[in-house]
């Protein structure tokens, strides 16, 4: 009985009163709790801290308040709820596609202990603005390392983005909570034992959109020092997203995108963006498994493309049939859509959503700014893909959407990262997050020539693997000499 109370109480000394586990800062204390890391590691995580008032009430729809002091000690040992969100039917629990609180402007943030003035990597999720948390992010891998690791909730769909286009609801509420996150973590993060100005933006998808809204916008000038992009698409139909607020005092973007960066305006800080090798392969994913779906697409082809690529909006309805079958002669000839030539549509799919425009953005980027610009493209496919969610005969159709990102942020949902392979990929990953955020320059194991605004080639890092990491050049990613000959009505200076 003696052995066992002695233990009890060593382990609450240890676990339960530590004075490492309590923050001070300004608002008031946070007591967090201990996890460990894939390798048995402890580390502090405080999790579901409040960083903006409820946005509940008079509060909704409205810019996010930040949050005022609370008193005594906050206790940050669980997870709180994802912010509301209509999700899509392959993640909806029991067929529920309705998930989440408006209660839910959150962090989460993860800190080695008995270290001070570490990088942050602050983490924005993807999900096109619709769905999505960032409570989900595995922080068991990159705690291993010396690096702070935060992420955040923001409002979403109508909720996040909803826009009157006046002063009644200007819209951006979600990308304004996630200023208003950065902003705090800015001013309280040293409290942790990070330093304040070495935070690094971090987003996938929806999330990588969301990192280059901040080098845009005004309200979060100052609050960062680089951003990283992984892959990431705008969908331009989807139904609520970022807006331009032409008449909002407090616009977190008043101007557009290409007019703010062409005219010298967004914030010149070095800036790094990746793609994979199949990024077409999660839009894509749903049909390539389905053979009645690929017969669909064949049989309609000029009636889905311009939904599938879109351009339903952005190109006149007269013209859609026309650029439809341009589009097909180019990628298919005169193949059928079947298992045989999905790899086409795959790499049609990616190329139009993605690798275009990424390269246009890196270009613009490196030319209007000092800062340098890195681009990479990764082809690592390690044993399960986010394209299995959509394929249940899990086939090799390359490397995903999002599939490097799960290598370092393991989804909570997925199984664990065991293979040598994979796990050696992962730290090869975050021997670049970890540099680029610590000094502003990615390191690889073979130089990295920077994106040259001048040359009418891309300078690119291509990671095959772990092991095999080479500098590339090429003056058609992305097939984009053919897809300038299609003349899309977007990214126009208005």
């Amino acid at each position: 009985m003696f052995k066992l109370i002695f233990v009890l109480c060593f382990l609450g000394n240890c676990f339960g009163e530590d004075e490492h586990l309590i923050v001070e800062t300004s608002l008031g204390k946070i007591r967090g709790h201990y996890k460990k890391t894939f390798l048995g590691k402890f580390y502090r995580s405080f999790e579901g801290v409040p960083y903006a008032e409820p946005p509940l009430g008079a509060l909704r729809f409205r810019d996010p308040e930040p949050i005022r002091p609370w008193p005594g000690t906050l206790f940050a040992g669980r997870i709180e709820g994802n912010c509301m969100a209509y999700l899509h039917e392959k993640v909806a629990v029991n067929g529920d596609r309705v998930d989440g609180t408006e209660d839910c402007l959150f962090l989460n943030i993860y800190t080695p202990e008995n270290k001070t003035m570490l990088p942050v990597l602050f983490y924005m999720h993807g999900g096109s603005f619709q769905f999505g948390t960032g409570n989900r992010a595995e922080s068991r891998y990159i705690m291993n390392r010396d690096v702070v690791f935060v992420s955040v909730n923001y409002r979403l769909g109508p909720f996040g983005f909803l826009s009157t286009e006046d002063e009644v609801v200007p819209g951006n509420m979600g990308l304004k909570d996630q200023s208003l996150a950065i902003k705090w973590v800015k001013n309280h993060i040293e409290a942790f034992g990070s330093d304040p100005n070495r935070i690094t933006l971090v987003g996938l998808s929806a999330g990588g959109a969301s990192v280059q809204y901040h080098y845009l916008s005004p309200m979060s000038r100052g609050l960062f020092h680089v951003g990283e992009f992984q892959p990431w698409l705008y969908n331009r139909i989807t139904p609520f997203g970022p807006v331009i607020e032409r008449k909002s005092p407090n616009a977190f973007i008043g101007r557009s995108p290409a007019e703010i960066i062409i005219n010298g305006d967004a914030a010149d800080l070095p800036w790094m963006t990746t793609l994979v090798s199949e990024e077409g392969l999660y839009p894509a994913a749903e049909f390539a498994g389905d053979e009645e779906l690929m017969k669909e697409l064949d049989s309609n082809w000029d009636r889905i493309i311009p939904h599938l690529l879109e351009f339903n909006f952005t190109v006149p309805a007269s013209e859609h049939q026309e650029m439809a079958q341009k589009i097909r002669d180019y990628y298919l000839g005169s193949r059928k859509v079947h298992k045989k030539s999905i790899m086409s549509v795959i790499h049609m799919v990616g190329d139009r959503l993605h690798a275009v425009d990424a390269e246009k953005a890196a270009r613009i980027m490196a030319e209007a700014n000092k800062s340098l610009v890195w681009f990479s493209l990764f082809s690592f496919r390690k044993p399960d893909s986010l394209s299995d969610l959509f394929i249940p005969s899990k086939p090799n159709l390359g490397v995903s959407h999002a599939d490097d990102l799960r290598l370092v942020l393991n989804d909570v949902r997925q199984s664990e990262i065991t293979d040598g392979k994979s796990l050696a990929m992962q730290q090869v990953l975050l021997d670049i997050w970890i540099s680029f955020a610590t000094n502003g320059i990615p390191k690889a194991n073979t130089r990295w020539t920077t994106v040259d605004p001048t040359s009418k080639s891309l300078n690119y890092l291509h990671i095959y693997g772990p092991t095999d990491i080479q500098m590339e050049t090429q003056s058609n990613f992305g097939q984009k000499l053919f897809w300038e000959t299609i003349n899309f009505n977007e990214n126009l200076i208005i």
